[in-house]
């Protein structure tokens, strides 16, 4: 869904560039179609997204700090991730919720955020953590930030939560 508006204008000025007949031909075969099936895509995401929020309950630091509980996270690598991340979910996040598929984040958005964080944190280089984000999940993101605060948990897969609270 998060590429699909582009395409979909890209489409659109493909049609006025050529002739009426390709235009009318391109707006009844491309864009008409396209159009249709973005609004069936934001309906359904839509629906996804409060069913999720009626499944968890809305966002809340309290949630999500309860997610993780437990972990050997460090709290200002956990509040970090929230601050982040909150924005793109009303209902409660989960460690286990893909960046991508669950919360629509975009990579680049992801990246900017880690740079900023790097400044804050005082770090000089957010260059050297590149390929170290294996994981992209709500946790994969939280231990990033826990190894750029210095902190050096257990590699991925590990179990570095003394309880499983997620659920998915």
């Amino acid at each position: 869904m998060c590429l699909f508006l582009p395409l979909l204008i890209a489409c659109g000025l493909l049609a006025w560039r050529f002739e009426l007949e390709s235009q009318l031909a391109t707006w009844s075969i491309v864009v008409v179609p396209s159009v249709l099936a973005y609004v069936g895509i934001v309906v359904s995401d839509s629906r996804h997204r409060a069913r999720l929020r009626a499944e968890r309950g809305p966002r809340t630091w309290e949630a999500f700090e309860t997610e993780f509980a437990g972990c050997t996270y460090p709290p200002e690598a956990v509040r970090a991730a929230y601050e982040f991340l909150s924005r793109y979910a009303d209902f409660a996040l989960r460690r286990s919720d893909d960046l991508r598929s669950v919360l629509c984040v975009d990579d680049e958005d992801l990246e900017d955020d880690f740079e900023e964080r790097c400044a804050r944190f005082g770090c000089s280089d957010h260059t050297r953590y590149t390929g170290v984000m294996t994981e992209f999940t709500v946790e994969g993101y939280v231990r990033l930030l826990a190894r750029l605060l210095g902190d050096r948990p257990p590699p991925a897969g590990s179990n570095v939560c003394s309880s499983s609270t997620s659920s998915t």
